[in-house]
């Protein structure tokens, strides 16, 4: 039986200049950075108060920071500038992880999801994946999760038909044996990006990113 995994959008946020609060006590929020974008290749994410992530790389994540829950303006800037080059208005609930990733719309155009990321842990021996696709152009996509090189056309996908900004929710997976994550066209068994050998670790949580550099690239993220 093929299992549909249903997916969220995260909320987008289009490159508006917004106007921050200032420094209250209502409470404390972790927000990280991640870079869909190849081009910048190195970004910076701020918010009115303080930095995010300093010289994120494309298809990486920055460490969690430590951030104000009131009204945010976020900010990036490619590292080593001081232009903004897009920012948007987030309000992030207290004792919450989120995830800001910035990824291309189009030609020099950048906009925002703002994910809110588990902290639930997985069953025992079991690791957590989600995926977030921000392959600009290569319309919807499907993961399957198996044994090493095993034929496709007799698996079936962990998520399949997820759209460009589309985020899956948090699924458990096997740990502690060796598989494969593949990641191919909707409804298709040909993989876009090089398959990624993992063996899952017990306890994991991860992302994985779907992003675009002359093509589709794919990263495994840790997410605790």
């Amino acid at each position: 039986m093929r299992v549909r995994q249903f997916f969220f959008f995260g909320l987008v946020a289009t490159a508006l200049v917004g106007c921050g609060g200032s420094v209250t006590s209502n409470g404390i929020a972790n927000i990280r950075g991640i870079n869909a974008s190849s081009s910048p290749a190195l970004v910076d994410l701020f918010t009115d108060f303080n930095l995010i992530g300093f010289s994120i790389p494309s298809g990486q994540a920055s460490q969690y920071s430590l951030q104000q829950a009131q009204l945010l303006t976020i900010g990036v800037r490619q590292t080593g500038t001081t232009t903004t080059i897009g920012s948007a208005n987030f309000q992030p609930d207290p004792k919450t992880n989120y995830s800001v990733v910035f990824y291309p719309t189009g030609a020099s155009a950048w906009s925002f999801l703002f994910l809110q990321d588990s902290v639930t842990a997985p069953a025992a021996t079991k690791f957590k994946l989600r995926l977030i696709n921000t392959n600009l152009g290569g319309g919807t996509v499907d993961v399957y999760f198996t044994d090493p090189d095993t034929d496709l056309t007799l698996e079936t996908p962990v998520f399949d038909n997820i759209p460009f900004t589309g985020v899956t929710a948090s699924i458990d997976l096997a740990a502690g044996i060796a598989k494969q994550i593949r990641i191919t066209p909707g409804n298709s068994t040909t993989p876009i990006v090089p398959a990624i050998n993992l063996t899952g670790v017990s306890g994991a949580t991860h992302s994985l990113l779907l992003w675009n550099s002359a093509g589709p690239k794919a990263t495994l993220l840790t997410d605790n």
